[in-house]
């Protein structure tokens, strides 16, 4: 397994109370980094963690949606550990609904998290990064962003745009 030392980074992971995100989080705290979880839902296994890591992890309540609550997160995450040197945008709803049964709502409620909640943290957190010397951002993303899958017409399309913004970012932030 590829081992990459992390221990002592400040990173910040959106939607890490959801399995994906939990695994990422735990395996950054067990690599001796300091997690902040970004995340509408406090749970269980949040709140083990904050007991086991008290030092390393803490919760924040942040709708990505919604700017301001961003800034807050941002600016509490950079003072509680001094900065921020990766960030990992995890956060993600999935809709399946075949192409005659996607609705607008549904539309647009994948877009603002999945693409425009992305690219507001990111925006909100690249000034930090740049001052870290090993500023990293990893865009979770998806095979069906390539392949597509019958009936994930919304999911999909949301994806595509992560991977073909990851490789703008790549380009403006290297």
């Amino acid at each position: 397994m590829l081992r990459i030392d992390v221990e002592g980074l400040n990173v910040v992971i959106t939607g890490a109370s959801g399995v994906i995100g939990m695994a990422i989080a735990k395996r950054f705290l067990e690599s001796g980094a300091r997690v902040s979880n970004w995340d509408i839902v406090y749970n269980e296994e949040v709140q083990e963690l904050e007991e086991k890591y008290p030092d390393q992890y803490f919760f924040q309540k942040v709708d990505i949606t919604n700017e301001q609550l961003i800034k807050e997160a941002v600016n509490k995450t950079a003072e509680k550990f001094g900065g921020i040197d990766v960030l990992v945008n995890n956060a993600v709803i999935i809709a399946k609904e075949k192409i005659e049964e996607v609705h607008k709502e549904s539309l647009d409620k994948l877009y603002n998290i999945n693409i425009l909640g992305l690219i507001l943290v990111t925006k909100h957190v690249v000034p930090y990064l740049k001052q870290s010397k090993r500023g990293r951002i990893i865009n979770m993303s998806s095979i069906q962003a390539l392949i597509g899958t019958e009936t994930y017409t919304p999911y999909t399309f949301t994806k595509a745009a992560v991977s073909v913004i990851t490789r703008v970012w790549a380009l403006e932030l290297a």
